[in-house]
């Protein structure tokens, strides 16, 4: 876990980052969508299942740090869906982008 210092308090994130490697299906669809949040963070969102976000194991309501080794955050939705759509593969880095105080939830997605 990493320490951050969070308004001068010591905070702690339980962010877990992984990476995913994902193949359009034969309709051309991954099988989640990208929700932007506030200051365009991006987050997956609706994964159907046996789609192939679900066989990958993209999990739910995590945060997009970046597409095919590209940065995201601030990005437009529709410039984040291009990026993933432009190719038949993507390579996503994800995070649980959560952080806790004194093993309390401060701040989730």
């Amino acid at each position: 876990m990493k320490l951050l210092a969070l308004f001068g308090l010591l905070a702690c994130a339980s962010g877990e980052t992984v990476i995913k490697s994902i193949r359009k299906d034969s309709s051309g669809m991954y099988g989640f969508t990208i929700h932007t949040k506030a200051k365009r963070r991006h987050f997956t969102a609706d994964v159907v299942e046996n789609s192939q976000a679900d066989k990958v194991g993209i999990p739910e309501g995590w945060k997009i740090v970046e597409v095919n080794g590209q940065a995201v955050d601030g990005l437009m939705n529709e410039e984040v869906a291009e990026m993933m759509t432009a190719q038949d593969d993507a390579i996503l880095l994800l995070s649980d982008d959560t952080v806790l105080y004194n093993g309390r939830v401060i701040h989730q997605n």
